[in-house]
């Protein structure tokens, strides 16, 4: 029995071919006949190709991943055999996700610094990675060329406390091509014009509004003043907060929606409860994790680097190999 989907494509196959095979369809006296067979070919592979597709469906897989309308356009790009194997092989994936929900909920038992970066996981690799900085403030960015051939460079650092070796060592790099933007509560008199850099005093830049002074705006509204709709590198410095994860996760969350953030790197000086929600948090804002390290140097010093995974294939990335710091709901 003939599906109706191909019934269907068949009568028009049918009728197509005997339009152009008619004798009233009008054709040039010359060499009509070579003009019916040409035409009743396309006919015949028309309906080949419906038969192929028919016999062939076409295979729809389901995306979990934020920005999944760009992601279903990628047509292949995005990996998922590390989760998909994570099943087959529990002891690594799964296990060590299941571990990491445990440091996230403040229930493992007895957490430590060691184990915890043992079970990260990177999401995508860059095959040029770069390390900008020294002792004092180091970050590792993928594809550095990349964001310098952009025609607009821009980087914001919130959290610089006087110490710019990251910035300065990108601007050097970069021969002060990009606009450097420090923000700090604490007031500085330092002169950042050779950097071509400004600085910006301000007490919070999170998304609470209760106070409109000048000095407690929310960072999309910095951003907007500065029209900067496209922001290259946003640095912070995150620590353990009386309020859940403190302002810094805020200013990320209260800027996706209406700018442009592409690479996000952390330096985490809190406890691996708090750095597991971190990361948590990212990935499910759309974030994946590409380099990290631990300072050797701090105690709970976690050194990170991310980048939106909705333009992963456009500045040097593999393959993102899928969700790793959001557990299964089963596991919640």
């Amino acid at each position: 029995m003939v599906k109706p989907y191909l019934s269907e494509n068949l009568r028009l196959s049918l009728n197509i071919s005997a339009i152009f095979c008619s004798s009233e369809l009008t054709l040039p006296m010359a060499h009509s006949s070579d003009y019916r067979l040409l035409l009743f070919v396309f006919a015949a592979a028309f309906l080949l190709l419906q038969y192929f597709f028919w016999i062939h469906p076409t295979k729809i897989r389901n995306v979990t991943v934020k920005n999944s309308a760009f992601i279903d356009n990628a047509k292949g790009f995005f990996d998922y055999s590390a989760e998909n194997d994570s099943r087959r092989s529990p002891n690594d994936w799964e296990n060590a996700r299941r571990r990491l929900d445990e440091y996230k909920r403040g229930v493992a038992a007895k957490p430590s610094m060691k184990e915890f970066v043992r079970l990260l996981k990177k999401q995508t690799e860059c095959s040029d990675l770069v390390q900008f900085g020294d002792d004092y403030g180091r970050h590792f960015i993928c594809s550095p060329s990349v964001i310098v051939r952009k025609p607009r460079c821009v980087i914001y650092s919130i959290g610089v406390s006087g110490e710019i070796p990251f910035e300065s060592a990108f601007q050097k790099y970069a021969n002060n091509k990009c606009q450097v933007v420090l923000i700090d509560k604490h007031k500085s008199k330092q002169d950042f014009s050779s950097l071509n850099g400004h600085f910006m005093h301000l007490e919070s830049v999170g998304t609470h509004q209760k106070d409109v002074s000048k000095w407690k705006i929310p960072f999309s509204e910095t951003l907007r003043q500065n029209n900067h709709f496209s922001v290259s590198i946003l640095k912070l410095n995150i620590s353990e907060a009386s309020e859940g994860l403190g302002h810094e996760i805020e200013i990320l969350e209260s800027t996706l929606l209406d700018f442009d953030v592409l690479h996000v790197v952390m330096t985490l000086n809190t406890a691996p409860v708090y750095m597991a929600g971190v990361l948590h948090t990212f990935e499910n804002m759309g974030y994946a994790l590409y380099a990290f390290e631990a300072d050797s140097k701090k105690n709970n010093t976690l050194i990170t680097s991310h980048f939106m995974i909705r333009d992963l294939r456009l500045h040097g990335f593999s393959k993102f190999a899928g969700k790793y710091y959001t557990p299964n709901e089963s596991l919640e």
